[in-house]
């Protein structure tokens, strides 16, 4: 759920909701000295304004969540019948998934045509699509001396 630029993070569990906090306050722990900086965090909470526009889509979430795995479920069994066309598979113990994004595979030569091509007709069709992210590992920030690479 997004709350202006950020969201939220709930969890019963106190070890979690501890690590999510002080990721979120710096690196700090709550009843610590303030600048004490247990671990690498940023300055991300949320305003009480952010709380407020977050709130009401908290108590829709079941519904909007139950409503976007139906419609991907379905997608899912409609676009596994087209040749090359792989949806992303589903860990059979998973129930329930947020699809912040709705990822597939095209093997092209099976389809027919390249992800560029599908790409540029499917925007033609007023439906967008982007490539997907690249591996997290291959980021800048994780392979660049001034980042968090190895020394």
């Amino acid at each position: 759920m997004t709350g202006g630029e950020g969201g939220a993070i709930v969890s019963r569990r106190e070890d979690v909701t501890a690590q999510a906090t002080s990721f979120s306050d710096c690196g700090r722990r709550p009843g610590k000295w303030f600048y004490d900086h247990f671990v690498l965090g940023g300055n991300y909470r949320m305003t009480e304004w952010q709380a407020a526009v977050l709130l009401p889509q908290a108590r829709r979430l079941p519904e909007l969540t139950a409503r976007r795995n139906a419609h991907a479920q379905w997608l899912n069994a409609q676009l596994a019948e087209l040749p090359g066309v792989e949806p992303q598979q589903r860990d059979e113990r998973v129930t329930a998934q947020g699809y912040y994004c709705y990822v597939v595979r095209l093997d092209e030569s099976a389809f027919g045509a390249t992800r560029e091509a599908v790409r540029l007709a499917l925007g033609a069709e007023g439906i967008p699509l982007t490539m997907s992210y690249p591996p997290v590992h291959r980021l800048d920030c994780f392979t660049e001396p001034d980042g968090f690479a190895p020394r």
